[in-house]
C-alpha cells in the first residue's frame, strides 16, 4: 500500500503562457495497493489498484444555452475534483535460470480522465 499527497504551487502551466500569469496547479492525493501471490515455485500473479484524486481541477463540460428562443450547444470550464482509478493484473514467470518474463494489463476502472481502456505491458529480464 502507498498513500501520498502532492502539494503544488503557482505556475504559468495553470495560468496564461502568453502573459506569464501564474495560476494554481491542482493538489493530488495518489493512493494504491496491491497483492502478489506465489502460485507455483516459478510463477506469481499480481493485482493492483492505482488511484489518484485531483482537487479543484478545471474540467471541460458540455452545456447548452438559449438565445432568442433557440437552443445552442456550448462548452465551458467547471472546477471540480476528479478521481482516476485503474486496475492492473499480471504475472511473472521464471522459466529457467535468471530469466523472468513479466506480463501485465492496466485497465481503467472509471471515467475520471483521458486514458486507454486497456494497456498491455510485457517484459523480459535477465540477470547475468
Amino acid at each position: 500500500m502507498n498513500v501520498g499527497f502532492q502539494w503544488n504551487s503557482r505556475s504559468v502551466l495553470a495560468g496564461d503562457l502568453q502573459t506569464g500569469l501564474k495560476g494554481h496547479l491542482p493538489y493530488e492525493l495518489p493512493y494504491n495497493g496491491g497483492v502478489e501471490i506465489g502460485i507455483f515455485r516459478r510463477f506469481t500473479a499480481n493485482f493492483d489498484i492505482l488511484a489518484r484524486e485531483n482537487f479543484h481541477v478545471d474540467r471541460f463540460v458540455s452545456q447548452r444555452y438559449d438565445r432568442d428562443g433557440v437552443n445552442f450547444p456550448d462548452v465551458n470550464f467547471k472546477k471540480s475534483s476528479v478521481n482516476q482509478t485503474d486496475g492492473a493484473v499480471g504475472f511473472r514467470l521464471n522459466p529457467f535460470g535468471k530469466l523472468i518474463l513479466h506480463a501485465n494489463v492496466l485497465f481503467k476502472m472509471n471515467d475520471g480522465g483521458l486514458r486507454d481502456n486497456v494497456t498491455p505491458l510485457m517484459g523480459l529480464t535477465y540477470t547475468p
